[in-house]
């Protein structure tokens, strides 16, 4: 038995055809948590003008972000598995395809080429819809758009940014906590929360309650709300939202404690580690409960 701590946030709704506010959808997570006994330990809300000045998105998905916002990709880490990949899918290596100047990061191609984020994310679309998107490592999804002769890197992250830190959309943000013995984090993404994809949501799930009232078009990226994949996560995401964390207030926070690992410690550390890294070990602690990712940590050196 441990107790599970996860971030739950609102994601942007102003741009939907439906006549929901952002504090409608707050009062509806608000209380579908309480009803199903979650304890909320926080909550506050943002605008989007704030995420944007505070660049915390950006930082909330450094894992998909960093190779979209980078000047170069010459500073990305790559794993050889990713190479190797990329190149059987696409039939040239990666460093070869950088030097003809048909891959760059995502903001350099949006400049270069003249395009705007809807452009990217129509062409984005048309090939996540054809199957031809390729996850070549963690965080890293790559298609080759014929028309810009180029490939694009996370092509859904620059419209999604967008609309984060649109003037107009308010984020609910909430720390939530659950006892294991109640319900593992395998149980609250699955059926708490439901699945990614809102409209493949259990129906009994939040995801799908608001999916059956509110049915958007994008159920995958217009899915109302995030949830932590893991405890670590969760934990990260905490010194990503919240300027000052006390660790006596976190699972994770009480273990790293106990080891002498300071939050500033911590976010050194993840700042430092390259994100095919980072994602791997989130991937690696994803849907266990706190207790059972101990042996995990325990090996890693924060400092």
């Amino acid at each position: 038995m441990a107790i599970n701590q996860a971030v739950i946030f609102t994601k942007p709704i102003y741009h939907l055809p439906f006549s929901i506010t952002p504090n409608v959808l707050r009062d509806r997570v608000e209380a579908f948590l309480l009803d199903r006994g979650f304890y909320i330990r926080s909550q506050r809300c943002v605008d989007g003008q704030t995420l944007y000045s505070q660049g915390t998105m950006d930082q909330h998905y450094i894992v998909y972000s960093k190779a979209v916002r980078l000047d170069t990709l010459d500073t990305l880490v790559m794993s050889e598995t990713g190479l190797a990949r990329f190149e059987e899918r696409f039939g040239a290596s990666w460093e070869d395809e950088k030097g003809a100047g048909r891959l760059m990061t995502t903001d350099q191609l949006i400049a270069q080429k003249g395009l705007t984020i809807t452009n990217l994310l129509n062409a984005w679309e048309e090939q996540l819809a054809a199957g031809q998107t390729l996850k070549v490592q963690s965080g890293l999804i790559v298609a080759f758009i014929e028309a810009f002769d180029a490939y694009v890197i996370n092509g859904f992250y620059p419209a999604m940014a967008e609309r984060f830190h649109h003037a107009e959309n308010i984020m609910h943000y909430f720390v939530v906590e659950f006892d294991s013995a109640d319900c593992s984090w395998k149980s609250f993404r699955k059926e708490v929360l439901g699945v990614t994809n809102s409209s493949k949501a259990a129906p009994t799930s939040l995801r799908g309650q608001l999916y059956a009232d509110f049915p958007v078009e994008l159920p995958g990226s217009d899915n109302f709300v995030h949830g932590s994949a893991g405890p670590l996560e969760g934990f990260a995401e905490r010194l990503v939202h919240e300027e000052e964390v006390g660790l006596a207030t976190s699972p994770i926070g009480v273990y790293l404690q106990r080891r002498g690992v300071s939050a500033v410690t911590f976010r050194a550390w993840s700042t430092r580690k390259p994100i095919v890294e980072l994602a791997a070990l989130f991937d690696l602690t994803e849907e266990k409960n706190s207790d059972e990712i101990l042996p995990i940590l325990d090996v890693i050196d924060f400092r």
